[in-house]
């Protein structure tokens, strides 16, 4: 992998000549809002995916093109992305103010990422934000807060587990194959409140579908991933273990197969105490395979 280098986003101030480095802000996510697409729909497009950039001020030309050097290609203003919404669906993620939309390699945003100039503007932190070991295809994944889902569906963020996790893939690239390998493994730092308890472990996928719906499955103790109807009581435990009691901080194998379906899957994986408490983490584990 040879990532391409930070670009620099030029300021110019007419009145004098003077140039400044702007910082560049980065914005994306897997939250969907309305009439927009999911950024992991996004990645489906090979090698390439769509990132929100945003500066202090409209890029100029020389700019445009300064950036397009370092790999990166602004496509549209948010206004005009706006309008053509239903011409461009392929290139948008989400609309906001004074943001552009750009179209990169993965490989790019691995190492804007990485870089201290680099803000992210979003609510939840940055979706895989990955730090690649080259010489095993390790795939480590930030910690990220925990939700819960009680027994009634309502999602909250009332608790203190968090969550990370290490996913390895064979021959890693950005959009897997259907024979590769994955293996996810799983660390939760379990909520004080909640070691001891008993549970059962869970693991939840997510498939989106084109009209802004999702399909939900659950791994089962087969090993199987098998609808659910988003109800906690439905939930079936992916290992069999009735006297697991919590710990300070619990380890488990969430996911491995050599042969995913094809698609693209958002998975959650956490705990369900015995009052019915689902809690999963916030920010899922994404991949796409095609």
């Amino acid at each position: 992998m040879e990532p391409a280098p930070p670009p620099n986003t030029i300021d110019v101030d007419e009145t004098n000549g003077d140039t400044s480095v702007n910082t560049v802000e980065l914005q994306c996510g897997n939250i969907t809002q309305s009439n927009t697409i999911d950024i992991v729909q996004a990645t489906a497009n090979r090698d390439k995916t769509h990132m929100l950039m945003q500066f202090e001020n409209e890029p100029s030309r020389a700019d445009r093109d300064e950036l397009k050097t370092q790999g990166i290609n602004l496509l549209d203003s948010a206004a005009d992305l706006a309008q053509k919404l239903d011409q461009r669906i392929d290139v948008l993620n989400w609309v906001g103010i004074d943001v552009l939309v750009v179209r990169t390699s993965l490989e790019a945003i691995n190492h804007l990422a990485a870089l201290d100039e680099i803000k992210w503007i979003e609510p939840a932190p940055p979706p895989n934000t990955i730090d690649v070991d080259e010489t095993n295809g390790d795939t480590s994944v930030n910690v990220v807060k925990g939700i819960t889902i009680d027994t009634n569906g309502q999602v909250t963020t009332d608790t203190d587990t968090t969550f990370s996790s290490k996913v390895c893939v064979s021959n890693w690239k950005a959009t897997l194959n259907e024979s590769d390998t994955v293996d996810i493994q799983g660390t939760i730092t379990v909520d004080q409140n909640h070691v001891g308890q008993t549970a059962d472990m869970v693991v939840v996928a997510r498939q989106p579908l084109i009209n802004e719906q999702s399909l939900l499955f659950m791994l089962n103790t087969e090993k199987v991933f098998v609808l659910w109807d988003f109800n906690v009581a439905t939930l079936e435990p992916f290992t069999k273990d009735d006297n697991l009691k919590l710990e300070a901080v619990q380890s488990l194998n969430v996911f491995q197969s050599s042969s995913l379906p094809m698609g693209i899957w958002s998975l959650y994986f956490g705990y369900r105490l015995q009052d019915g408490t689902v809690v999963v983490n916030s920010q899922s584990i994404d991949m796409t395979i095609k």
